[in-house]
């Protein structure tokens, strides 16, 4: 299935039935696949489900043809979590928690789904599971979490408690000063020497983005008032969907924005009324910003 075609929604009273088809689909997999514990006695109950849609904390994965998967995600301290054996948290900073993911075998990468949506949420996830669930242990770790020891749940059964922290794609620098995309004849008027100077070429144009100041006296057309930030650090060729969440996040403002990709990282331009809302909105998602 194309995951391109399905949406993360906040699930509602009227989706419960489909809910509850799901989750016993999901436990009678895990009887299938040597995992009979987790889940008994018909867990998670209907009343438990009910409450998490009051409250706003359970979520569904949804297609045109209807429910395919659902899950539990809540930001800030959860009970569980205040002691863990066998090791240690990476960070005590605050957290999102994922519970309760289950499909109904027909939408692969679920959990891929899902890790992406909270990420945007917030950079720091926690998630557990039991120690007979190898299926989730390996859909855990392939999705970036590190295993960091045991937890307990309510009824003092033991869990494998997982971690992922976000850190170095997280840091955004603005860039003081601003910018225009030019188109030029030739680069010979370019001063290659400037702090910023942004150079394209196909072979149907020469194109130019540098700081307003330095814009070569030949450019033929030009647009000005852009404003620059760059994602700090180097970031490995590995990496996959960070401008994805970046330009995800700033869609939801109707913020359009222009990117310029270097070796080490990526550049995003924002025209200038709007470079304020942008950095106030990706502070908010969890992005650490600095200036200058």
């Amino acid at each position: 299935m194309n995951t391109e075609t399905y949406a993360v929604e906040k699930a509602e009273r009227k989706d419960l039935p489909r809910i509850l088809e799901i989750y016993a689909y999901a436990r009678n997999f895990m009887k299938e696949t040597g995992n009979p514990d987790q889940w008994k006695d018909n867990f998670p109950p209907e009343t438990l489900l009910a409450e998490d849609i009051e409250k706003g904390n359970l979520y569904v994965i949804k297609g045109a043809d209807g429910i395919h998967a659902v899950f539990f995600f809540v930001i800030g301290p959860d009970p569980t979590y205040a002691e863990i054996e066998q090791g240690e948290w990476l960070s005590d900073t605050e957290y999102g928690t994922i519970h309760r993911v289950a499909g109904d075998g027909t939408l692969h990468g679920v959990l891929e789904m899902i890790v992406e949506f909270c990420s945007r949420k917030i950079a720091h996830l926690r998630i557990d599971t039991h120690e007979d669930n190898k299926v989730m242990q390996r859909a855990i770790c392939k999705n970036g979490f590190q295993k960091c020891g045991i937890i307990h749940i309510a009824d003092g059964s033991p869990r494998i408690a997982y971690e992922k922290v976000e850190t170095r794609e997280m840091e955004i620098q603005a860039i003081p000063g601003d910018f225009s995309v030019c188109k030029v004849p030739d680069y010979s008027k370019v001063n290659l020497d400037s702090e910023y100077c942004f150079i394209g070429k196909t072979d149907e144009e020469k194109s130019l983005v540098c700081l307003t100041e330095d814009m070569p006296e030949n450019a033929d057309e030009h647009e000005d008032g852009w404003k620059a930030f760059r994602i700090r650090g180097v970031l490995d060729f590995s990496l996959i969907g960070i401008l994805a969440r970046i330009s995800s996040i700033l869609a939801e403002e109707k913020i359009g924005i222009f990117v310029v990709s270097t070796f080490n990282t990526d550049y995003v331009l924002v025209k200038s009324e709007y470079e304020e809302r942008a950095l106030k909105r990706l502070a908010k998602e969890g992005y650490v910003i600095t200036r200058g």
